[in-house]
């Protein structure tokens, strides 16, 4: 009968769901190269500083031990973590002084922006979830919903250090960027308020173990950036032709059985 299970065909249904598994994987990866893409022709300045804070991310997650998935759930949502701020005009953005409170409510709206965008994906609930909660602060004083502590995901907790760290890194529209000692001291002024202290400790002791132009990520750029994400995609695609190719083995039928 058309369809019917038997325990010779339980191998060809786990190589055909793996192989479906890696090509939403590489669209999706692939998606996140035009996102990144696109984020860098709309705003260059946000798309390399959103490139050096990945690195620092990445870099954290790893000192963590956290598994590979979540290292590069991590590497991929930081990458993105301002893509909701493609919805915000120039003019607020580009602001050389305070933002009154209009203007400053709009920006505000970047972190639900950028999951509204990202959770019309299936494959990136768990990136839209970071990229929620990143402006959220350890004590319960962040944006947009006000989470404290480990209520926090963990990966919102780490692009948090790596993007204000960043964002000292870097020439802005109202201030220039700071020194190494004075953003390095801001990070351990604000452990337990805006930080987590553990997520600063680790990312402190991993500066010290680098030269300057990795603590000022002035290594990091876009284009490099980019490249790592398509090689994400090749290997990914690698993994699906050699699936593929079992797929095909397990459809052909031994000769001594024709």
């Amino acid at each position: 009968m058309k369809g019917k299970f038997t325990p010779e065909s339980q191998p060809k249904r786990e190589v055909n769901r793996e192989v479906l598994h890696l090509t939403l994987r590489i669209l999706a990866r692939e998606a996140v190269a035009s996102m990144f893409t696109t984020m860098d022709l709309t705003d260059n300045r946000t798309a390399r500083r959103s490139a050096a804070a990945a690195q620092w991310a990445t870099d954290i997650a790893e000192a963590l031990n956290l598994s590979e998935h979540e290292v590069t759930v991590t590497y991929l949502a930081t990458l993105l973590h301002d893509v909701g701020m493609m919805a915000i005009p120039d003019a607020v953005l580009d602001c050389p002084g305070e933002l009154d409170p209009v203007a400053w409510a709009m920006v505000r709206t970047h972190c639900q922006n950028g999951e509204n965008i990202l959770s019309t994906i299936d494959q990136f609930d768990e990136l839209a979830k970071a990229v929620l909660s990143h402006h959220e602060h350890y004590d319960g004083k962040g944006y947009p919903l006000g989470l404290a502590g480990e209520d926090i995901p963990l990966i919102s907790r780490i692009i948090c250090v790596a993007d204000s760290y960043s964002a000292m890194m870097s020439n802005l529209p109202y201030r220039p960027k700071l020194s190494l000692e004075m953003a390095q001291a801001e990070l351990g002024a604000n452990k337990g308020t805006q930080f987590d202290p553990g997520l600063v400790d680790t990312f402190l002791r991993g500066l010290e173990q680098h030269d300057d132009d990795y603590q000022r990520g002035e290594q990091p750029n876009f284009s490099v950036e980019f490249q790592k994400v398509k090689l994400l995609c090749k290997l990914d695609a690698e993994c699906s032709c050699h699936l593929e190719q079992r797929h095909h083995a397990a459809h052909v039928r031994p000769r001594s059985s024709w």
